[in-house]
Formats: structure tokens, sequence, C-alpha cells
């Protein structure tokens, strides 16, 4: 993946230059901001990438919109470096790898859990409990809602994969039966 070692580079940059976990965080939760609105907004892409748009107006416009935003000059300072590098296409890529780097960082888990019926606060808190113990990390999860599960519960995260689902199981159980047969 030619994109994810071109785009490391910044990643380290950025990480290195936050003064703080805080400070990390909160650049890294603006950094992703950036890209919610460049996907809701595909003109952003088409001005921040285009080479019809001079290099100094690019910036200027960027300035004020990051003031307005009350973004950290860092932040800034990285976009331009992007733009400036003809870097800035690889930035959905360099936005996942600092993700990453920052759940690293601040031992962070994500993952989702799905099931086949909504599951309570208290269903939540003990399976987010569990994981915690399991990986020594702050889990953050997203609770999905499955009806085709038929029942029981998937779990994934970046390194870990449960899958307690009664679909899994009468597969598992129509292929042992498959076997038998053969």
């Amino acid at each position: 993946m030619a994109s994810k070692s071109f785009m490391m580079p910044y990643v380290e940059a950025f990480s290195g230059l936050c003064d703080s976990d805080e400070s990390f965080a909160q650049g890294v939760s603006q950094m992703e901001s950036l890209l919610e609105s460049m996907v809701g907004t595909p003109l952003l892409k088409d001005f921040m990438c285009s080479p019809a748009v001079d290099k100094s107006t690019r910036e200027e416009v960027l300035s004020k919109a990051f003031k307005k935003a009350n973004f950290q000059e860092l932040v800034y300072k990285l976009i331009v470096m992007m733009l400036r590098k003809n870097a800035f296409s690889h930035y959905p890529s360099f936005v996942s790898l600092l993700r990453e780097a920052a759940d690293e960082r601040l031992g962070i888990v994500r993952g989702t859990v799905e099931t086949a019926v909504g599951l309570n606060e208290d269903a939540q808190e003990k399976i987010e409990d569990i994981l915690k113990d399991l990986t020594e990390k702050t889990p953050e999860l997203s609770f999905l809602v499955k009806a085709e599960l038929l029942g029981g519960m998937r779990l994934k995260t970046k390194d870990i994969s449960i899958d307690g689902t009664i679909r899994r199981k009468l597969n598992d159980a129509k292929l042992a039966l498959k076997s038998k047969r053969a």
C-alpha cells in the first residue's frame, strides 16, 4: 500500500509535534472533521486539490476557515504542507493512519458489536468491561442491530473477532452434516 508508507512520515511528524495526548487527540478529531466535510462536500476536495486554484489563494482561504473553526495551528500547517507537496489526495489514508496511531498512543480499542436485538446499557457496559479486561485498553464500541444474525453476538476489533451468533452456529451445523454425508 504505497499510500500508507507515503503517509507515515506525516503521521509521525504530527504525533511528535503535539505537546500532549490531549492536544494530539484534539488534532486527530479536527483532521477527522475535515475529512467528513470533504466527503460531504465534494467541491471542498476539488478546491483543495485543484491545480487551477493558486496556492497562495488556497492557503489564504484555508487560514481564514481554520481560524473561524478554531482548529489548532499545527493542523493548519500540516494541511498546507500536504497541499504544497501535492500529497493531499492521500488525505483519507493519512486520517485513517492517524486514527490508528492515536488509538495506540491513547490506549483505545475500537470495534463493533452486532446483535439481533438492541442491547440495553447494562449489557453494553458488561461487554465493554470484558473487552477492557481482555485488552487492557479503553473500548470505543459501536453497537449495531442486525436481525439476520437471529441471536447471539458478533464482536470485531482490529485484533479480535468473536462470532457467537446463532446464524454462525447454524451454518457450522449445516457444514458438519454435509461433511458426514460425504
